[in-house]
């Protein structure tokens, strides 16, 4: 018996996040039902219509990274796959300690830092800005500058 050759799967788009909708587009398989799959995760049933397909999904949780999407005829055995390229998702964090106890005329010092999934952020890719908000409900925008590490300093 000689091997059927299948065309690998189209997908678009190829990359993406979580729970990004993916379009899969197939041919060559002769059942009527295709199951689908993402890595070993079942994604549910195409139908096929002279052998052609489309399915529609939405990417499930995964780690960042290369994963297959899978296209599996039962009946005559025959699989497809196609790449996706699952993206990271960038965390930005902002922590601000402003001290301890102040009174009426001190000088309040904030120190804040700003990371990216981690990494302390520098005064050349960040714009910071605080707003201040008065017990009066009026705001006062601080001056802030970069004292290195990822750290700003606003008084």
């Amino acid at each position: 018996m000689v091997p059927l050759w299948v065309p690998p799967i189209r997908i678009s788009p190829s990359s993406g996040l979580i729970g990004t909708k993916v379009s899969a587009q197939g041919s060559g398989i002769p059942s009527y039902q295709v199951e689908m799959g993402f890595e070993d995760a079942f994604l549910g049933i195409a139908s096929s219509t002279n052998g052609t397909f489309i399915f529609i999904f939405n990417i499930p949780d995964a780690q960042p990274g290369l994963h297959l999407v899978k296209a599996h005829d039962t009946f005559t055995g025959i699989s497809t796959v196609a790449n996706f390229t699952v993206t990271r998702i960038d965390t930005l964090g902002i922590t601000a300690d402003v001290g301890m106890l102040y009174f009426p005329g001190d000088i309040a010092t904030i120190c804040t830092l700003a990371t990216l999934n981690g990494s302390p952020l520098n005064s050349t890719t960040l714009l910071l800005q605080l707003t201040l908000t008065r017990p009066d409900g009026s705001n006062v925008t601080l001056t802030n500058a970069s004292i290195g590490g990822g750290v700003f300093k606003s008084a």
